[in-house]
């Protein structure tokens, strides 16, 4: 097992069952984010394959600073959640707290472009219905973690979690996890 950063406030964890010597499946284990203390992800030995996680990771990373919304900081973390949640996923309207300045078009089209969306990362490592936004802000991050009801596949409003952390700090915890993940599938093939 691995676990960088806090998991009050952030933190990636990851565990190895089994390498594999095909770049494109790398190991099976688990992938799990903590955003304030609550866990965002399947938790088994053999959750899913790791190359996905692993990549989303490096792309995080590649693309720093460009995580964006426009005008999301005039948003609290349940109403941006259930927004983005209804425009990609819901087949009805969404009633907000406050309204929103830019149109659904343009925070959809950010939301894709910008890859916002970090869990699910196109694997099975997600399947508990969580759901993890990556937002960069200036010279911070946002993060707003949440699960869906499967019965509905609505937001669950109390799985709803945010920590807005520094930029350093959040890049830093996954450039760590990326290496230590890295040196551990090397060693094992």
């Amino acid at each position: 097992m691995i676990i960088f950063g806090n998991p009050s406030r952030f933190a990636i964890e990851s565990d190895i069952s089994k390498i594999y010597s095909t770049r494109s499946l790398m190991a099976l284990g688990y992938f799990v984010i903590y955003v304030c203390g609550m866990m965002y992800g399947v938790k088994k030995s053999d959750a899913t394959a790791l190359a996905c996680s692993y990549h989303e990771v490096l792309r995080r990373l590649q693309q720093r600073n460009s995580h964006k919304l426009p005008s999301s900081h005039h948003m609290n973390c349940l109403e941006l959640a259930m927004k983005l949640h209804d425009m990609e996923y819901g087949d009805h309207e969404v009633e907000l707290l406050d309204s929103c300045t830019e149109t659904d078009a343009d925070l959809r089209k950010a939301l894709h472009a910008n890859h916002v969306l970090w869990a699910p990362d196109g694997d099975e490592a997600f399947d508990d219905g969580s759901f993890v936004l990556h937002i960069d802000t200036d010279s911070e991050v946002r993060l707003i973690a949440y699960r869906v009801m499967e019965s509905k596949y609505e937001v669950d409003k109390q799985s709803v979690s945010e920590i807005y952390m520094p930029a350093e700090e959040f890049y830093s915890i996954l450039s760590q996890w990326t290496e230590a993940f890295r040196a551990l599938v090397d060693a094992q093939e």
